[in-house]
């Protein structure tokens, strides 16, 4: 059977209104696929990275002096993830 695991970066602090949320860096993902590759002893076909919308961006909308912030569906800052692709 072929299947796929994805491995997304974790937060390493949290945002809030007007500050991004920090995440782990790609070196630590790439670790732990491969951590997980040992443990689970699986045949890998092929390991790929995508990049995906970062689920919550705000843009600005300025009418006089009221500055309104909404949320977007197109995100400018871009998560890349890992995903694996085996055999188990």
């Amino acid at each position: 059977m072929i299947a796929f695991r994805d491995f997304a970066p974790q937060v390493v602090e949290q945002g809030g209104f007007l500050k991004w949320t920090k995440y782990e860096d790609f070196a630590d993902i790439v670790e732990r696929v491969n951590t997980w590759i040992d443990e689970q002893s699986v045949q890998v076909m092929n390991i790929e990275t995508i990049q995906l919308p970062e689920e919550r961006a705000w843009c600005t909308s300025r009418t006089g002096t009221t500055t309104t912030y909404y949320p977007v569906a197109e995100s400018p800052r871009m998560r890349q993830i890992v995903r694996v692709w085996y055999r188990g």
